[in-house]
């Protein structure tokens, strides 16, 4: 379980580097949106993030048995909210 949060969590730092990188080439001008082809596949790795989160919520859901009830339920909700939000925007 601790090897899937290091790696959940390097993931996640990797993906952010990406998405600040598109915004700050984004946000120098127009003239650099020949360059910013890749946002589509960005938006793929954060749904396959999401994906990965709401497995380890359903994971922690099964494993964990003194856990308050209402914070497992939040968990999977939250990450199935991005989930869903993400895939919107992505269509």
């Amino acid at each position: 379980m601790c090897l899937f949060l290091a790696l959940a969590g390097l993931m996640n730092t990797f993906i952010h580097v990406l998405m600040y990188g598109y915004y700050a080439l984004a946000a120098i001008g127009p003239h650099m949106k020949p360059y910013l082809w890749w946002k589509r596949y960005l938006t793929q790795l954060q749904i396959a993030q999401f994906i990965s989160i709401f497995v380890h919520g359903l994971m922690f859901c099964a494993l964990q048995v003194d856990y308050p009830l209402f914070f497992q339920a939040d968990a999977l909700f939250q990450a199935s909210m991005y989930l869903w939000l993400f895939g919107r925007f992505y269509r």
